[in-house]
């Protein structure tokens, strides 16, 4: 039997070769591209996704009924520990209340029971003082009364409110203001009706 004639392949030239791992190069490029794109598109779109989850009642219009029971509220608050205690800190300038020189009342603490020895113990009102300090805020009601009469020649005279006064009942604008500062007053240096007068006003509604 006649053998089978062996396959041969004739030598690829150089040109053709080169011409060849080009047109390999330039579909793998295409390819690499359009994957490049796709995965953009695809992580633009995982944002999207991830910013619609993470909307909730918190953070936009939707209602409370939206939110997912499994989701854990975001917290109050954000920021970091510091690592520092709580309070005061090492080198602060510390602020309190001062006494006041004249209180409105004064109360004497006389001694308890009587000596062990039977005798009449001489006592003093020592220099040491503890005050506390309360606002009272109370109303104050002024009424206005005006006056009518005849005059000899006949004509009846009348008298009018000052200006201001017009509805039966009112009260002062910034008289709640002026509780507010009475009630954040500080009492150093003066008793608080003092301090009341001088942050009111002399005019003011408290007095």
């Amino acid at each position: 039997m006649p053998e089978p004639h062996a396959l041969t392949h004739s030598p690829e030239s150089p040109s053709d070769e080169l011409k060849r791992l080009r047109e390999r190069v330039a579909e793998q490029t295409a390819i690499i591209e359009g994957q490049t794109a796709a995965i953009e598109q695809m992580h633009e779109r995982i944002q999207e996704l991830e910013a619609r989850l993470a909307k909730d009642s918190h953070n936009s219009s939707r209602p409370p009924s939206s939110d997912s029971p499994f989701k854990k509220p975001p917290p109050r608050s954000r920021r970091q520990p510091s690592g520092r205690k709580p309070g005061g800190q090492p080198g602060r300038c510390g602020v309190t209340h001062s006494l006041v020189d004249g209180p409105d009342q004064c109360v004497i603490i006389p001694l308890p029971g009587t000596c062990a020895g039977g005798t009449e113990i001489a006592t003093t009102v020592l220099a040491e003082r503890h005050q506390v300090v309360e606002v009272v805020i109370q109303r104050e009601v002024m009424e206005y009364r005006i006056v009518s009469g005849t005059c000899a020649c006949g004509r009846a005279q009348r008298g009018t409110f000052p200006a201001g006064i017009e509805a039966p009942v009112q009260v002062p604008s910034g008289t709640l203001q002026c509780a507010v500062r009475v009630a954040a007053a500080p009492p150093g240096g003066a008793s608080h009706r003092d301090s009341r007068r001088t942050r009111c006003g002399a005019s003011g509604p408290c007095r």
